[in-house]
């Protein structure tokens, strides 16, 4: 099945730059455990989680389904998502055997593995949360089946938890040489320094870069902000842009005091000069300056279009939209929540106030040297 509106396989789609297809090569691979592991084509799992229930297999033996209990991690990425349930376990298409056989993935009796989620409280103003913030699971132990573009946000939400986690709680040594690296206890200055840079990244003295990966040859320009963020091979963060909790796949870019927040960009895409948050932009996208792709509904829940063509509740409130690979959205346009724009669509914004036509000669004079002209609606301008 593909997904829309990028027409790829679930396994072909980027999350911190690599496909699903060889995150999940990756984890049917725990080394030194007997047995053999099996998995739908369409699951994200990271090999923290894969080698973990692996092992709890085989000590088992006997051919068995990963299950996660119905908690932080499945109230996050679980909207929208097929999978399998008994009582409190959401049943995943990854299955352990002892020995290769044609059983379909997730067919086995359960085996419920704790994923470890510990709460990452995200404080928000109270009039996007009533419960005064957002809770997110961090750990390393994480799986999405990726059936929509919400699950493609979800699993890169999920993939930079878990370097979070790995920074935090799983690497002891490493966050001690970031200490006296930084030659201070203080956080600001440990996070720069656990900051991954690749060879040839160009990144202004006057930029704050902090927990993030930067492949090779990143530019990141005058006072700009990134943090907790992946930036693929010549991805370009502009002069005083912010990306916090985001992705950019190779040669993608966001403009001069632009903005993203837990955002994707894949391979070549580009934003302007404006904020976006909990978007995912298509390969060599374009979604130019004052285009406002919207991030909030003040109803329950934000309302996504399924595979079948019908809408379903995406079960928050705070969602922004899919762009297509190779749209391109240009000034003025407004997209409400949740939206799916097709790939190589391109869209203006309202025209009714933007000028094409100016006054003759003859009308500037008879309106006098102090008139005061407005746009009439029609693309020219009439006397105030």
């Amino acid at each position: 099945m593909s997904i829309d509106p990028w027409g790829l396989r679930a396994a072909e789609l980027p999350v911190l730059g690599r496909p699903v297809g060889h995150w999940r090569a990756d984890a049917l691979r725990p080394k030194g455990l007997p047995g053999h592991l099996v998995a739908a084509e369409d699951l994200w799992v990271t090999p923290a989680l894969a080698s973990a229930f692996a092992r709890a297999a085989a000590a088992g033996g006997a051919p068995v389904s990963l299950a996660l209990r119905a908690g932080l991690q499945t109230d996050f990425a679980g909207p929208l998502q097929d999978l399998r349930r008994e009582g409190d376990l959401w049943i995943y298409p990854l299955s352990w055997h002892p020995s290769p056989c044609d059983t379909p993935p997730g067919a086995a009796p359960p085996l419920a593995i704790d994923d470890e989620a510990k709460p990452l409280k995200i404080p928000l103003h109270p009039g996007l949360s009533s419960g005064g913030g957002l809770t997110l699971p961090l750990t390393a132990r994480s799986a999405v089946r990726v059936s929509h573009w919400i699950h493609l946000l979800r699993a890169n939400q999920l993939a930079l938890l878990a370097h979070g986690h790995d920074l935090l709680h799983t690497r002891p040594l490493r966050l001690l040489a970031a200490v006296i690296r930084a030659r201070s206890v203080n956080k600001h200055r440990v996070m720069a320094a656990l900051t991954h840079r690749g060879p040839d990244c160009d990144v202004h003295p006057t930029a704050v870069v902090e927990a993030s990966v930067l492949e090779a040859g990143v530019r990141v320009g005058a006072h700009a902000v990134v943090r907790h963020s992946h930036l693929g091979p010549g991805a370009v963060v502009g002069d005083q842009a912010n990306v916090v909790s985001s992705v950019l796949g190779a040669q993608a870019s966001v403009g001069r005091m632009g903005m993203l927040q837990s955002c994707v960009l894949m391979r070549g895409a580009n934003t302007g000069h404006f904020g976006h948050q909990l978007c995912v932009v298509g390969q060599d996208a374009f979604v130019g300056g004052e285009v406002i792709l919207a991030d909030y509904t003040p109803a329950d829940s934000a309302h996504v279009r399924t595979a079948d063509g019908g809408l379903a509740a995406a079960e928050t409130p705070l969602l922004g939209c899919a762009v297509g690979h190779r749209a391109r959205l240009m000034a003025g346009l407004y997209v409400a929540p949740g939206r799916t724009i097709p790939s190589d669509l391109t869209v203006i914004g309202p025209q009714g106030d933007v000028l094409r036509r100016l006054p003759s000669q003859e009308a500037l004079a008879a309106a006098g040297a102090h008139a005061v002209w407005s746009p009439d609606g029609v693309g020219g301008l009439s006397v105030v």
